[in-house]
């Protein structure tokens, strides 16, 4: 039997959104102007994210909505994979596209697999639309291609985290051609780095803040490289990546001068660097000027005695100093 909400109390329609989760919510907001106009206060207590998951060897997509300001939180919705795609997907992800819920964000966890490669291009349409998607951790075993079409969808996402091995001829593959635009992550993290290049680095990341590049030793004449790009314009403000030192630290230093970064001491204050210095931890540090911003950043290279010639380089512009060394 159909209610006729309308002709209830205003108090008791307030009651009544305001029990709504974020889909139901915001279906009723769709069906006319009325209840658009309606449904603004009630949406304004929704204030979370939706965890987009889909678990290795399962065709199935769990989207879990969490609140801690609304009493219709810890919500599940199970997708079928169906026809390569996952049935209503789109539907429930519009919550989001909603100007409405300005506060809930769209977090992505995803298991990558040939099957699943399709649904790629819904997330894709939803980049393009503009939905906020605020982080995104994927990992899998799939091709070159795709670590290119994940980065690419996934360009604007807040926190990209992914961990595709790259497949056996990579160095044969194309990485340049298919970014045609930089990416413009706050923090892009990317484990089994062997693709990345320092022209990637340079051209193709330099929009991101943070990069962290893992599983892998770049070799000392890119680091150099990467350095010299950075001075002539890039966003970047942390960078974390390894190497191998050609020769002696004081070589490596004779080359950091000849980019204008001068030799400085780090002020060691937080509980983490204290410990690793009492367990052997040497590094030498330089500060290093960006010419059309001003930007000064720290770079510094380390490790520990028994690491040899494989160095930790991290770049950073929030550091102390030692007094006498500013």
């Amino acid at each position: 039997m159909p209610i006729d909400f309308p002709s209830f109390p205003e108090l008791v329609q307030e009651k009544i959104l305001d029990r709504l989760d974020c889909y139901d919510l915001y279906n009723f907001s769709e069906t006319s102007k009325w209840s658009r106009s309606l449904s603004i206060r009630p949406a304004k207590r929704h204030e979370g994210t939706i965890w987009v998951s889909l678990v290795h060897n399962e065709k199935r997509l769990k989207l879990s909505y969490e609140s801690s300001s609304h009493p219709q939180s810890d919500i599940e919705v199970i997708l079928e994979f169906k026809d390569s795609k996952f049935e209503n997907l789109e539907k429930y992800l519009s919550v989001r596209h909603s100007t409405l819920f300005a506060n809930v964000t769209i977090y992505l966890s995803y298991w990558c697999s040939a099957p699943f490669e399709s649904t790629f291009i819904t997330f894709d349409r939803m980049t393009q639309l503009g939905y906020p998607i605020v982080g995104c951790g994927v990992n899998g075993v799939m091709s070159n291609e795709a670590i290119v079409r994940v980065l690419m969808t996934f360009r604007k996402a807040e926190r990209v985290n992914m961990g595709f091995r790259p497949t056996g001829d990579f160095t044969n593959f194309d990485f340049v051609t298919p970014f045609p635009e930089s990416l413009e992550n706050e923090l892009l993290e990317i484990r089994y780095s062997k693709w990345v290049s320092p022209w990637l680095i340079n051209n193709a990341f330099n929009k991101c803040r943070e990069v962290k590049l893992f599983d892998h030793y770049f070799v000392e004449s890119d680091v150099i490289e990467i350095l010299k790009s950075w001075r002539t314009g890039s966003s970047i403000r942390k960078l974390l990546l390894f190497f191998d030192l050609d020769g002696s630290i004081e070589d490596f230093g004779a080359k950091m001068i000849e980019i204008n970064a001068a030799p400085v001491q780090e002020a060691f204050l937080s509980i983490s660097q204290k410990r690793a210095r009492l367990r052997g931890y040497v590094s030498s540090a330089w500060l290093l000027k960006q010419n059309n911003t001003g930007a000064e950043v720290l770079v510094t290279v380390g490790s520990f005695s028994h690491n040899g010639t494989h160095k930790q380089f991290h770049m950073k512009d929030e550091f102390e100093l030692l007094p006498e060394t500013r």
